[in-house]
């Protein structure tokens, strides 16, 4: 809902005041409820020893919340002038970038990490072809009764 206001806000004449507060309240919620998650994933890391069997969706989802509070954010900081906006704006603008540091080190280990994904995902995909071809495009081989049968 922070990111919405935040995008809708500049294209928006009457009510500009209203969704710059409904960002910057969302936000603010976003960011507890972020928080709050973040303690008990990692309390039960810490304290539980997850194998790597446990480590199922939801604590990839957790990471999703990191990049929504940086978009909402950085789109809250780039608002015209709004009271709650205006008010909120360094504080917004400082923790976002505890969410994300824009450091070129950080961009090229997303450039790394990138190739490798692509490549990971090439070999699933050729691994997929193969198996689409040897499952239903290949010949089955001749059932063993019909080659004892044909044997002098």
């Amino acid at each position: 809902m922070a990111v919405l206001s935040a995008t809708l806000e500049p294209t928006v004449h009457a009510g500009r005041a209203a969704l710059a507060l409904l960002a910057v309240f969302c936000w603010s919620v976003g960011i507890f409820l972020y928080g709050a998650a973040a303690v008990f994933v990692a309390v039960g890391i810490l304290f539980y020893r997850p194998s790597p069997h446990d480590l199922t969706p939801p604590y990839w989802v957790a990471m999703g919340a990191t990049a929504i509070t940086v978009l909402a954010g950085a789109r809250i900081v780039a608002m015209a002038s709004a009271p709650a906006g205006d008010a909120t704006r360094h504080l917004i603008a400082g923790s976002t970038v505890l969410f994300w540091d824009h450091l070129p080190i950080v961009g090229a280990i997303g450039d790394v990490e990138g190739w490798f994904a692509l490549a990971a995902w090439a070999v699933t995909f050729a691994a997929m072809l193969y198996h689409l071809y040897a499952t239903l495009l290949r010949e089955p081989p001749a059932p063993a009764i019909a080659r004892s049968s044909a044997a002098p």
